[in-house]
């Protein structure tokens, strides 16, 4: 793993060993994701890293990684593109698993199969910023998106044109792409709407998602009724949002329960804050 957790900070394997080599072993690091101790190790062939000190937590490379950024890097190829395995970056910062030039432009592939923090992600997405890398996630089978979304998916999360909000997943053993795209969060859960579209994972694959242009992007129903007694349920116990929102009524002399399903703004973009919340707010305090 490229960054541990020292004193509570996140630091990065590199950045350690070229800072203090000689004391290293007297730190005590501890794994962003499990908090179990790690160590830092330093290799002459893939440079500083840090490793699980009970074997059952090391990160080796599963099947899964090792055979879905081996066919990227096949497709990538097969079109064409100046693509390599296993690149080190940014002074051997990052290690993209798939490099790829075209166009006067660079791009580092990640493809995800292991957790990540949001903490270990903005570092390695900071490194390729600075570098003037295009940093490209694909997710592993750990984190496909199904009903609920996630806060990997949030991080990872890109937004164009044509899909709105997307991720794109890859299937390794499955051999397929498989873009979710139009993706929207209820407004009051981590529930979300999303389209998706599957294509093959090999270079005629790629080339099919990255021309990829839907005919539509749906307008999702949304189950005003469940809405509202999802709503009552969160203010009765009194959950986070409830209580917010409690707060908000009661200042406003609106009862809480009582509130219109005209109110409910059904969906919001991944991430953003609770619609209905800012609405409430905007009406004026009873004084």
């Amino acid at each position: 793993m490229y960054a541990a957790l020292l004193n509570e900070e996140l630091v990065t394997a590199v950045a350690v060993f070229a800072r203090d080599s000689q004391s290293i072993q007297e730190q005590n690091f501890v794994c962003p994701n499990c908090r179990k101790p790690v160590q830092l190790i330093v290799s002459g062939r893939s440079g500083p890293f840090f490793r699980h000190l009970n074997t059952r937590f090391r990160t080796a490379e599963t099947p899964e990684h090792e055979l879905g950024k081996k066919i990227i890097f096949t497709a990538a190829r097969a079109l064409g593109l100046a693509a390599k395995l296993e690149v080190p970056l940014a002074n051997d910062q990052i290690r993209a698993d798939v490099y790829i030039e075209t166009l006067g432009q660079t791009y580092g592939v990640e493809l995800q199969c292991a957790p990540l923090t949001t903490a270990e992600f903005n570092v390695r997405h900071n490194f390729y910023h600075d570098a003037r890398i295009s940093d490209v996630w694909l997710l592993g089978k750990r984190h496909f998106l199904h009903r609920k979304i996630k806060q990997i998916h949030l991080d990872l999360l890109r937004t164009n044109a044509d899909w709105g909000s997307y991720l794109i997943e890859v299937d390794s053993f499955g051999h397929l792409f498989r873009l979710k795209y139009n993706i929207q969060q209820d407004d009051l859960s981590r529930n979300c709407r999303y389209q998706t579209q599957q294509f093959a994972l090999d270079e005629q694959g790629l080339l099919a998602l990255k021309q990829f242009r839907p005919r539509k992007l749906l307008n999702y129903r949304y189950d005003y009724v469940a809405g509202s007694n999802y709503l009552k349920q969160q203010v009765r116990q009194q959950t986070a949002l409830g209580k917010q929102l409690s707060l908000l009524c009661y200042e406003r002399g609106i009862p809480v329960l009582e509130l219109a399903e005209s109110e409910l703004v059904g969906y919001r973009k991944p991430g953003k804050d609770v619609y209905l919340l800012a609405r409430i707010a905007q009406k004026r305090v009873k004084k």
